[in-house]
């Protein structure tokens, strides 16, 4: 596992998906565009994740969300 930058979806208070992005400050800039294009039901956090990667950057599994 590698700790990597994410944006977190929330939906509900569940969490529903996990996006890496390469950096903080993309993250955030994609958390701004996220939370203007949805409603007030979807929230976006971004964070520090641990999480084991396949061959393409995808996310497998999720081990500890900082």
């Amino acid at each position: 596992m590698e700790a990597i930058i994410a944006i977190l979806m929330f939906m509900h208070g569940e969490l529903k998906e996990i996006t890496p992005t390469p950096s903080i400050s993309k993250c955030l800039s994609m958390k701004r565009i996220a939370t203007r294009n949805t409603n007030e039901s979807v929230q976006f956090q971004c964070a520090k994740v641990m999480a084991e990667l396949d061959a393409d950057g995808k996310v497998i599994k999720i081990g500890k969300i900082n």
